[in-house]
């Protein structure tokens, strides 16, 4: 602990590649995909189109992360989408996003923190009612680490993102190795649904979708930090978010495999209802342990990006100045603090199903902002990105087209959370007002 801190601190270019696939794996794959599944049936009652949304909320993160890569490549400054929106729009359309992104992700990984002392209290029982002091230790234990350095916190997060991927692969050879055989007659069934119950339900189910993809951007937070922004940052997210699809889809094609959807609607716990079903009583408890793991590990990454965006907007004059201090390890210490107390706070006062569906909202306007800004800026004549998405202009027209018609439908079939998320972009601009001042020199 012995680190002295600099103002206008720098960070270190001393992240590659692995390092940008394994943050947006780890940062991206969560218990949520453990969890979500169960949520997503009780809306859907057709396993096709259960299977459907899982490919269309893959396809948006596929395409989004082509516009994500060329606005990383070409501005590779630490802050992500506030930096992008800035660029676009100007500074205060800027601090709304970036603000907007640190609540939301700070929001997601307060979801995920509650949903991972929800495992834990399962496995062990006499942690019951101890489950917000379990959430909090471990997000402090997280920050603790980070505090020790960039080495360090990279090393750790490749780790994280590799095991997370061998966990859910293991689960899928299981799902189709083993099940087929589990569905009788006398399983739970769905009955029909209304074409305008199926439209509605799809809205509903895709909140939880969005918030299981998010993270498919984490790795821009850390251009600034690459080696080789330009090459390494397309590549490595481009497959990274392949990966998360293929595996996503496969693994809800693989629960459905195993039980109906009518029993999967009534799963909180869907992973391990399937491993039960599989392997038996004891099973379902490595299952549940499976998913606090990944609850954990997936907690690590957000902490880790919102620190390099609380220090771009200090950087920016746009919060306390002090939080520009990196300390000798490359860590921005008061962007770390203060993503830690965010999270901290949110999990103790929401609940998994309210943080992931404002959350989700402000995610894809966040989204949105810079899709948009790709347009923007390559109109502009000064985007001169070393990396183009494929498919320009029409792939950034259909994402924002798609987050529209989202909002859209969130906003008719769940009218309390998307207000409370609206509130929360709006209050951005009085905070703006309130911080604006000089750039720090």
């Amino acid at each position: 602990m012995e680190q002295t801190a600099k103002q206008i601190g720098s960070l270190h270019k001393v992240l590659g590649a692995a390092f940008s696939i394994a943050v947006t794996v780890g940062g991206t794959v969560g218990p949520g995909v453990l969890r979500s599944p169960g949520l997503v049936a009780g809306f859907v009652s057709s396993p096709a189109l259960i299977v459907g949304l899982w490919v269309i909320g893959g396809i948006y993160a596929l395409l989004g992360t082509m516009m994500m890569a060329e606005l990383a490549a070409a501005l590779p400054e630490a802050g992500g989408l506030y930096i992008y929106a800035r660029e676009a729009f100007g500074q205060a359309a800027g601090v709304t996003i970036g603000w907007s992104d640190l609540t939301a992700t700070c929001a997601a990984a307060a979801a995920v923190a509650v949903t991972g002392s929800d495992f834990a209290a399962a496995l062990y029982p006499q942690l019951a009612g101890k489950e917000s002091l379990f959430a909090v230790l471990v997000i402090l234990l997280f920050a603790f680490i980070q505090w020790q350095g960039v080495r360090i916190s990279g090393a750790a997060q490749e780790w994280a993102g590799f095991l997370q991927a061998a966990i859910l692969i293991g689960l899928l050879v299981c799902c189709f190795a083993l099940g087929g055989g589990n569905q009788t007659a006398s399983a739970v069934s769905l009955p029909p649904a209304s074409p305008w119950a199926m439209i509605s339900g799809s809205f509903l189910a895709m909140r939880f979708i969005i918030m299981d993809y998010d993270g498919w951007y984490s790795a821009i937070y850390f251009s600034e930090e690459n080696e080789n922004p330009g090459g390494n940052m397309p590549r490595s997210m481009i497959l990274g978010v392949v990966v998360i699809l293929i595996t996503y889809v496969l693994l809800n094609a693989g629960f459905l495999y195993v039980m109906p959807a009518g029993q999967l609607a009534g799963s909180k716990l869907a992973a391990a209802d399937v491993a039960q079903l599989l392997f038996g009583p004891w099973v379902a408890r490595l299952a549940t342990f499976i998913s606090l793991l990944l609850a954990t590990s997936v907690i690590y990454p957000m902490i880790l990006m919102n620190s390099r965006l609380v220090y771009s907007l200090a950087r920016a004059g746009l919060f306390w100045s002090q939080a520009t201090a990196v300390n000798s390890r490359g860590t921005p210490t008061i962007g770390l603090i203060t993503t830690t107390g965010l999270i901290v706070l949110f999990t103790a006062t929401g609940t998994f199903e309210r943080l992931s569906a404002i959350g989700s909202f402000m995610f894809v306007v966040n989204y949105a902002s810079c899709f948009i800004a790709v347009i923007a800026l390559r109109r502009r004549g000064i985007h001169k990105p070393p990396w183009s998405a494929w498919g320009y202009p029409w792939s950034p027209v259909a994402v924002i087209l798609a987050s529209a018609a989202y909002l859209i439908g969130v906003a008719v079939n769940d009218l309390l959370n998307s207000a409370i998320a609206l509130a929360f972009l709006l209050g951005t601009y009085p905070l703006y007002l309130l911080l604006k001042k000089e750039p720090s020199k």
